[in-house]
């Protein structure tokens, strides 16, 4: 669900900034403590804080709450003054494909397939210090640092020509930034693959030339079978393609290319599998299958059920749906056929 790259310099102090660059780049805040926790206040919490020994400055506004990053002395000091508050321990983690990590007090993950320039063109993760504000997404757009996704927690995947970090370094609500690194690109069903894979699906960002990126998957040993926008604003694409394994290192590290995934030959039960995630019966990350066995094992198999289909369009001399049909209606403005409630407009 968006070129100029950092050019290299002689100087040991620079040599040492394009290594700090190569593993994220931190804002000031990130000076912490490493104790330090994010919480959620009420709202009505705001005059009670100068007690704790608290700064206005430093708690974020929400209207309906207040967010603060506080140390464990900071929140000790909270409970004395009676401010109540909720601890937000996942707020600073990012799940990104095959890894989940707190980038300012962890670092980022090891991986074997590592962004090559340390600030150059492409894909960048951008952290915030609270949850997400438009106010700070039209800053990165203003910026031409394209949001395209958000990622949890509290981050966004970004589109840069290049030079994000130091554009970055400005804004007091980034916590952390740093590479979308290729490693991050693959996903678990292609990774132990060998040989040529018959179905492989390549989502990429177009950027209005969706035919160049083509092409360079091609040159890259892709025989691209078909793409399609991935999504209405055609901000992402898909390309359906036959890959030999051993080029998906070389996909991955395409700068538009976000993901490379199998895609099975015949269809799946995504709906299933998006019911399962709901219900909760996803251990060790993948949905359970067999979604009518679940439902029967709670009591519902359907007996009973009356379905209402508020549409137009319905087709009477269908098999499955004409005998099955007991009533229908008209609302004020709609038309039927032949007496049928529903039905297709003459000429619709």
């Amino acid at each position: 669900m968006p070129p100029r790259t950092i050019q290299a310099r002689r100087s040991a102090l620079s040599l040492a900034l394009v290594a700090a660059l190569s593993t994220g780049t931190a804002a000031a805040s990130s000076a912490r403590p490493t104790d330090s926790l994010s919480l959620r206040l009420p709202a009505a919490a705001a005059d009670q804080l100068a007690a704790a020994g608290i700064g206005q400055q430093r708690v974020r506004d929400y209207g309906g709450f207040l967010w603060l990053t506080a140390s464990a002395e900071e929140r000790a000091a909270l409970r004395r003054a009676g401010v109540a508050f909720e601890l937000q321990p996942e707020a600073g983690l990012l799940n990104v494909p095959g890894h989940r990590f707190d980038p300012v007090t962890d670092g980022e993950p090891r991986v074997a397939l590592k962004a090559g320039e340390a600030d150059g063109r492409g894909f960048r993760l951008v952290q915030f210090e609270g949850p997400v504000r438009q106010a700070w997404l039209d800053q990165l757009a203003a910026a031409d640092l394209r949001p395209l996704q958000y990622y949890p927690h509290n981050a966004y995947l970004v589109w840069s020509e290049g030079g994000a970090a130091a554009r970055l370094e400005s804004m007091d609500f980034v916590r952390w930034s740093g590479a979308f690194h290729p490693d991050y690109k693959l996903n678990a069903d292609v990774r132990t693959r060998q040989g040529r894979i018959g179905n492989v699906s390549i989502v990429f960002h177009a950027q209005g030339d969706e035919d160049a990126t083509i092409d360079r998957l091609k040159a890259l040993g892709a025989n691209v079978l078909r793409h399609h926008p991935a999504q209405p604003d055609r901000a992402f694409f898909e390309a359906i393609a036959e890959v030999d394994a051993g080029s998906l290192a070389a996909l991955a590290g395409e700068a538009e290319v976000l993901w490379i995934g199998y895609s099975h030959p015949t269809p799946m039960l995504d709906d299933e599998m998006a019911a399962q995630i709901v219900a909760g019966n996803h251990p060790g990350g993948v949905p359970v299958t067999g979604y009518n066995t679940y439902l029967t094992g709670l009591g519902y198999d359907g007996s009973g059920v009356r379905w209402a289909v508020i549409d137009t369009g319905v087709d009477y001399d269908h098999p499955d749906l004409g005998p099955s049909i007991v009533a229908g209606a008209d609302f004020p403005g709609a038309c039927s056929v032949a007496g049928e409630p529903g039905s297709d407009c003459p000429g619709g």
